[in-house]
This record gives structure tokens, sequence and C-alpha cells, in this order.
């Protein structure tokens, strides 16, 4: 493998971060391997050019290197395409202010509420943790793309690097307010195009700090005849009005939960209609918020 030491001027590039940034996290070593040799050798990816056809591995005996992408086996090549670089210890979720979100309960929404509420109450307590929760889980599983490998998304993953998983080429999105009545105030919402299976429709929910903190396929004309399967549970919702949580629309649903809370720390619920398909992915942390929300929004 073509080694090179790294200048002082990139090296001190690296350590650099801006006032108050979260420091970074320790990324894991792994096996690089050159096509040419086959042997590989063990470092911790750093850095890599805009272009994605260098990068700089940190060796066990401390040496910086600069290897040539095109170089290295392609396993080792996908890994670096979806490298966003080194990963930022998350402070917590980052909410709006709550006055602008408690009002989502007059009229209609509060019949959305009553229905989430009823689903969501089987799987946690009200609770207003805002803490990190680097262990819980919003999706594993294939990426959303035509041969999507195996990926997986913790709660409040940064945005940019969750799509660089789910997703080959996500297109460009702005951000709008998210109008789920009953989830934390001030969350947003980016909306893609994808082709998975029978879903077509993605939606990414993230905090004011850009942090992934639920996500959503959407099948808009057809149902998956693969859920709900022998592992989902039936769920109530007293209204019956809802049939997406993320973009309230009404019309009844039939509603199901797959429960991953012991081993991932997540549900999924599935709201399927005659010729539609939701399937909404929640970590434990945002059910205790949203709970802990729709106790507080319900009583106004």
């Amino acid at each position: 493998m073509p080694l090179r030491p790294l200048t002082f001027l990139a090296a001190w590039a690296l350590l650099a971060l801006p006032v108050g940034a979260a420091p970074p996290v320790a990324e894991k070593p792994r096996v690089w391997t050159p096509t040419a040799t086959g042997k590989g050798n063990t470092g911790t990816l750093i850095q890599k050019s805009p272009d994605n056809s260098t990068i700089v591995i940190k060796m066990p005996d401390g040496r910086e290197v600069t290897v040539k992408t095109s170089s290295l086996i392609e396993a080792d090549r996908n890994y670096v395409a979806k490298w966003q670089g080194p990963a930022v210890e998350s402070k917590g979720i980052v909410r709006g202010r709550k006055g602008n979100a408690l009002a989502q309960a007059q009229g209609g929404k509060s019949r959305v509420m009553k229905d989430l509420l009823s689903v969501l109450s089987d799987y946690g307590k009200p609770e207003e943790d805002t803490k990190p929760h680097p262990d819980a889980l919003i999706y594993r599983g294939p990426a959303w793309t035509r041969n999507g490998g195996q990926i997986s998304i913790p709660y409040l993953m940064p945005r940019t690097k969750a799509l660089a998983l789910l997703v080959d080429r996500p297109g460009l999105a702005s951000p709008r307010p998210a109008l789920a009545p009953g989830f934390p105030p001030g969350m947003l919402i980016y909306e893609y195009d994808i082709k998975s299976g029978v879903y077509n429709r993605m939606f990414v929910v993230v905090d004011q700090a850009d942090q992934v903190v639920a996500l959503q396929a959407k099948a808009e004309t057809r149902n998956d005849p693969t859920v709900p399967g022998p592992d989902w549970k039936p769920a109530v919702m007293p209204m019956n009005s809802t049939s997406d949580f993320i973009e309230p629309r009404t019309g009844g649903a039939a509603a199901h939960v797959l429960d991953l809370r012991r081993g991932e720390k997540r549900i999924v619920i599935d709201l399927k209609t005659s010729n539609r398909e939701t399937l909404l992915f929640l970590p434990e942390p945002m059910i205790k918020l949203c709970l802990f929300h729709l106790e507080q929004d319900l009583r106004k």
C-alpha cells in the first residue's frame, strides 16, 4: 500500500473544531485492503478528499498516511463513498419553543393526537428525556434503494450521514416545519423520492440541530403485501381518523406495531389503507417524548 506522510497543515486542520462544537466520536479502525496485494492493513479513516480520490488513514502506531482510493478493493471504496467525516457526539435532541407546538391540539389535530397516544401508550411512558441515547436505533435493515445493503440509523444521527446510508442520490430537498401533532415542537421534515419495493416516498424528521429523530417510508398507491407479518401486534386507534402521523392525513387505517425495543430500542408503526402503506420508524426516546408532549397538548 503506497504511503505518504500527512502534511503538518492538513494534520492541524483535522484537529480544528468550531468553538462550542461537540467533540468527535472515536472512529472504529477497520482493515483496508489494496487490490494489488490483497494484504490488509488495519487503520482508522480520518479524512478524505472532496472527490473521494484519496483518504487519510491513521495507523495503530500513530502514523497518518495518504492512500489512493482507486488502489483499494470495492468494499473499501464503497465505505469511503458513504463516509461523511468524523462523527460528532450529540448533546441530545434540540427542540423548538414549546409555545409554538402546543396549539396543535385544536380541531382535527386533537383526533390525530388521540390516535397516536393510543398506539404509543403500550410502548413507553411520558418522559421529557432529551439525552442523546446513542444505543437507540431508528432503523436497521436494507438501504432504501433497489439493491440496498444492510444499514443502521441510530437516534440523532446527522441527516447528511443518514442520507448517505439510506439512498444513493437523495436529490435536493428543503426542510419544512413538521405538522405532526404530538411530536416535540420545532421538528422539521425533509421529503425525498425513493424506489424501494412498493415504497416511493421517504420522510426524514430532524430536530433543530439537523439530527434524525424519525423516519417514514410511504407507498402512495399500493399496499405492501409483506406487512404486517406475524410478529406485528394490532393497535387500536379510538378516533380511527389517521392514516399518517407525520403528514397528518384523515381516513381510517388498520394500525399494527412491530416491537423491537428489546434489542434495538425502537418500534415500527404500520398504517394500511386499501391503496396506501405508511411505515413510521420511532426510537424509544421519541416514544417517551411524544407521550410527554401528547399528555401536555391534550390538556389544552
